[in-house]
């Protein structure tokens, strides 16, 4: 079966098998939704089937390095994860291209039980459109390709700095600031000094609990460790994780339901393969008792999700995992480490900083322009 299409609105939208849809744009070149650019007439793409999507997994990867996303919550894996461990979710990756090069990526999913069209409701902190910060055009186009859907548009789990926000507050400045709605707050720690200089800055009593800590540790032979994919098989790293997980919590645990242990099986190992996930342990003896998973963001690591065994509480391993986490970032200069979402205590402790995370529920007919382009022949 070939590719088959209409255009409306001036964009395209694909399904089909065809092996060749995501590299012959120019087959599917329709009036484009923003003006033409310096830079070259930008076209769309609407991809609904996963054999698709996975083939697009490396130019979505390699553009994704070009951005301020989240190396991990935006990639290519995550999404594919996701939509493996829900079936009930329809994949609705929307893209830009100029000619031949992949431009953007908005990496949406229709939710059948809500009609709508939203970011994948699974476990990302941060969401965004993929493309050059610097590209409003093609971040502009891709917003307005996914208004002409005609199903309510849910943007979750954004920035204030996201393109996402930054494209409506600008085309529409009092609708973001009437409708932009703050749902929490992230916790960062800024690294614009040593490590040293950075714990001078914290609480006496911090200092105090993490050098008792670390001497324990020690004296007991206790070793805390980055992983990297030669030290743990990636396909290891999902159960590793897992029981940690659900001994430490129990029937709280977030990893407790069916799916959410179907999507660490199936993004861990080749988030962990890719760079894009590290995990940072306390080993006794050649045993992990502790474990951190922190996802790569674009100016440094986040620390997503962890637990720890029963044996290793007398150590608060929390206190000694992220301690480590911070001497690698200062060593690697990075600009931030970001603690996510939520504001617990422990977390505000070493928090120098808090970013907001709010979203947008957009109705259907919403638009970015004054008008809408005249709708196109159909195919």
């Amino acid at each position: 079966m070939g590719v088959r299409g209409r255009i409306s609105h001036g964009l395209v939208h694909l399904h089909g098998d065809s092996k060749d849809a995501q590299f012959r744009p120019k087959q599917f070149l329709g009036n484009p939704v923003m003006p033409a650019t310096k830079a070259g007439l930008l076209s769309y793409r609407l991809y609904t089937e996963l054999p698709l999507i996975e083939k697009l997994s490396r130019p979505w990867d390699i553009l994704l390095e070009s951005t301020r996303c989240n190396r991990a919550f935006s990639s290519a894996c995550w999404f594919l994860s996701v939509c493996k461990s829900d079936s009930s979710l329809v994949p609705c990756v929307i893209t830009a291209w100029r000619g031949r090069k992949l431009a953007g990526i908005l990496p949406l999913v229709h939710v059948p039980t809500r009609n709508s069209t939203e970011f994948a409701p699974f476990f990302s902190d941060y969401n965004d459109i993929i493309a050059d910060p610097d590209d409003l055009p093609v971040s502009e186009g891709l917003l307005e390709f996914s208004f002409s859907r005609g199903k309510p548009l849910l943007l979750g789990n954004l920035r204030l700095d996201s393109a996402c926000y930054r494209v409506v507050a600008q085309a529409r400045p009092e609708f973001a600031e009437r409708l932009f709605q703050i749902e929490r707050r992230c916790l960062y720690i800024s690294l614009d000094s040593s490590y040293d200089d950075y714990l001078a800055s914290r609480s006496r009593s911090l200092r105090a609990e993490l050098w008792r800590n670390e001497r324990l540790a020690r004296h007991d032979g206790l070793r805390i460790r980055a992983l990297s994919p030669d030290d743990l098989a990636p396909e290891l790293l999902p159960e590793v994780f897992l029981s940690i997980s659900l001994e430490r919590f129990k029937e709280k645990s977030a990893f407790q339901e069916p799916g959410a242990q179907a999507f660490v099986r199936a993004a861990f190992p080749d988030l962990f393969r890719q760079g894009r996930l590290k995990p940072f342990v306390l080993m006794a003896g050649e045993r992990i008792v502790a474990i951190n998973i922190c996802m790569v963001g674009a100016n440094g690591l986040c620390f997503w999700n962890g637990g720890f065994l029963r044996e290793a509480a007398g150590y608060s391993p929390g206190k000694l995992l992220l301690a480590e986490q911070l001497r690698q970032s200062f060593a690697l200069a990075m600009k931030d480490h970001d603690m996510l979402r939520g504001e617990h205590s422990y977390k505000a402790r070493w928090a120098t900083g808090a970013r907001s995370i709010g979203g947008f529920a957009f109705a259907p007919g919403f638009t970015l322009l004054s008008e809408r382009c005249p709708t196109a022949v159909s195919l």
